[in-house]
């Protein structure tokens, strides 16, 4: 991701963790946006689930990261009952 600008920061999220007592793995970001929603997450250690949508801004595409933790790519929303 170098290179682009984020919506959020990594230390957002820490922020989060450090508020509620939790580890990342035991979190997960769900959205439609790549770069502000699924690679902003991974970035602090969250699971992820991308369900993508025709209506996502344009300046909100980016490749996925290919990094640990794994991403849930589903058609729609029914899906994360098959996750969670």
């Amino acid at each position: 991701m170098a290179g682009s600008e984020t919506l959020y920061k990594t230390s957002d999220y820490e922020e989060l963790l450090k508020e509620y007592n939790l580890k990342p793995e035991q979190c997960y970001m769900i959205g439609n946006s790549p770069k502000g929603d699924i690679n902003e997450a991974k970035l602090a250690g969250f699971n992820t689930v991308y369900i993508p949508s025709a209506d996502t801004w344009s300046l909100e595409d980016e490749k996925i990261a290919n990094t640990k933790p794994k991403t849930y790519e589903l058609d729609n929303i029914l899906g994360l009952k098959n996750i969670f």
